[in-house]
């Protein structure tokens, strides 16, 4: 450990070994985006997070904070029969 630490100081000028970048792209919550994405909550409120995800180039992770912090809860609605007191199995 001394050595590649004693290698880094010599070949960079400091201990911090700089990695190469990894290609992922991160894009970082501003205020801009988070104005963006709340105008388009109120423009289409049916749409869902992973198509504005796709349109503003954000993370899902930044997307879902931005709705907790403002405590929005996106939901799809979802359509189920009433179940009535004759659909229950009779015990005789």
């Amino acid at each position: 450990m001394f050595a590649r630490v004693h290698r880094n100081l010599c070949t960079c000028g400091s201990l911090n070994n700089n990695k190469p970048d990894t290609g992922r792209r991160r894009l970082r919550r501003t205020l801009s985006i988070e104005k963006r994405f709340l105008q388009s909550l109120e423009d289409s409120p049916n749409t869902s997070t992973r198509v504005i995800v796709q349109k503003l180039g954000v993370s899902q992770s930044v997307v879902w904070l931005i709705l907790h912090e403002h405590g929005e809860h996106r939901y799809h609605l979802q359509r189920v029969q009433l179940l009535q007191s004759n659909d229950y199995p009779h015990n005789a």
